[in-house]
């Protein structure tokens, strides 16, 4: 059996605004700094996530996002934004005293690098991301609007958007609540309603419905893996869909032409969450000469998908050996 890396220790880290991040360090603790970046937003880090690095020299930090995971307060929306979370990167770098380090990151967790990365240029060496997702209006519509995945995922979708109707909650428009065609902020005010709602089972069915039009996107044919905070997860997401990913796109895009750091970018074939025509085409209108893109062929978005899997922990091992001779 393989084994994973070894853990060196774990600490709450106070960025500020009453937020504690958990940290949880991993591997080599004189190896070269390597940070973790989750997805979702409000995913957290899981510990399988570390079979990534089998037989990698890196001190790997894993942390847990603002409101995420184990951090603290859990679910925690007050500032809480795009920029906070990149903003707690270069804290967190500070925190522990590395002048430069190396960054994983997959779906939103890759969007955060991708931002850090052309903000902080010298402070990133190289990257491997995957599942990029863009923060664009497109990106947005394409996941949760009536004619994107939901055009393929169309029973899916039908589920995820059952919370508008009546039957669970009346604080709702009655009209044209069960058009296919509703629009996103519609949608987003009304799991508004549900995931705040004063019954606990309307919640934890606003829950399932949020988390599982995620997973069946990521990862079709697969069941719903264990969250280990399924109501944070779910809260924090919508959070930010309600609020456009706070408008982050325009610079998003800017500071591509930042970024310093070699990036591998990799991307399933079939990634129904972060489609490959949308990235392809960010590419394309950002002008990013150094990125090595790396298409996967039948690939879908999770790391549960083998073909992805294997693309990523491939491309971390390159990162390792140059990493060494680097050191």
């Amino acid at each position: 059996m393989t084994e994973l890396p070894l853990f060196i220790q774990q600490q709450f880290v106070d960025v500020g605004n009453s937020h504690q991040l958990h940290v949880a360090e991993y591997g080599c603790e004189k190896g070269p700094a390597l940070l973790y970046l989750h997805g979702g937003p409000g995913a957290g880090c899981c510990r399988s996530e570390l079979s990534l690095f089998v037989s990698t020299g890196f001190h790997i930090y894993f942390v847990d996002q603002r409101g995420a995971g184990r951090s603290l307060p859990s679910g925690c929306l007050l500032h809480n934004t795009v920029m906070d979370l990149v903003a707690d990167i270069e804290t967190l770098r500070c925190t522990f005293d590395v002048e430069q380090w190396y960054l994983a990151g997959g779906s939103f967790g890759a969007t955060l690098a991708w931002l850090y990365s052309g903000l902080y240029p010298s402070r990133v060496i190289a990257q491997v991301l995957w599942g990029m997702f863009i923060p664009s209006q497109l990106g947005i519509n394409w996941l949760y609007g009536p004619n994107g995945a939901s055009q393929f995922f169309n029973t899916q979708y039908a589920r995820f958007i059952d919370v508008l109707e009546p039957k669970l909650t009346t604080a709702l428009p009655q009209a044209n609540t069960h058009s296919p065609a509703i629009a996103i902020d519609h949608l987003m005010n009304a799991y508004q309603v549900v995931l705040n709602h004063h019954n606990p089972q309307v919640v934890e069915n606003a829950v399932q419905h949020w988390l599982m039009w995620e997973y069946a996107l990521a990862q079709p044919s697969q069941f719903m893996g264990e969250v280990a905070q399924p109501l944070s997860c779910a809260k924090i997401g919508h959070h930010y869909v309600q609020q456009h990913f706070f408008d982050v796109y325009s610079q998003f895009k800017t500071l591509a032409s930042a970024i310093e750091a070699t990036t591998v970018l990799i991307q399933g074939e079939y990634d129904w969450v972060c489609p490959q025509h949308i990235l392809t085409a960010f590419i394309e209108e950002c002008g990013h000469q150094s990125i090595d893109y790396q298409h996967v062929s039948a690939g879908y978005h999770a790391l549960t998908d083998q073909a992805v899997f294997q693309a990523v922990t491939q491309a971390i091992l390159r990162l390792d050996n140059a990493a060494s001779k680097f050191s």
